[in-house]
């Protein structure tokens, strides 16, 4: 999706057009079940941060280690349990496309919970490149003294 945060307008990847993409609810004990589709012109994941994927190893979203990329116009179904209840982040384990936009929050609402609260909010903050993560990356990587435009 092109968009500008900052009005500096550029590509990025995001989840279901948005950036962040959408915080993710559920109650500890639910089974969380994710379809991912890539629409973008790169090989993706979805990596659970934090999700200890007890016999779900296969749903962690490291590609190349704990499952194969999701290619370009592929798909992709994460279905595990939530067993452990907290405030965690979903975000692409591709690479650095994390930081082009493809993340968000997860939280998992305890069974028992002996807090009560007004309301909650999540601030999620990240920097934001005008240069796409790749090309960072590269120039990072790289012996170059000039960032790439």
């Amino acid at each position: 999706m092109t968009a500008a945060p900052d009005g500096y307008q550029r590509l990025l990847l995001v989840v279901n057009n948005s950036i962040p993409g959408p915080t993710l609810t559920a109650n500890e004990g639910d089974t969380l079940s994710v379809l991912v589709i890539n629409n973008a012109n790169v090989s993706s994941s979805v990596h659970w941060h934090g999700m200890r994927q007890k016999g779900t190893n296969y749903m962690d979203g490291a590609p190349g280690t704990t499952q194969c990329p999701i290619p370009p116009g592929g798909s992709f179904q994460y279905t595990f349990n939530l067993d452990q209840a907290g405030t965690y982040w979903y975000h692409s384990h591709s690479g650095v496309q994390y930081t082009d936009g493809l993340k968000g929050a997860l939280i998992i609402y305890p069974t028992n919970n002996p807090y009560t609260y007004d309301g909650e909010s999540i601030l999620q903050i990240s920097d934001y490149y005008h240069t796409p993560a790749a090309q960072l990356l590269q120039f990072y990587l790289s012996n170059s003294r000039y960032l790439p435009h």
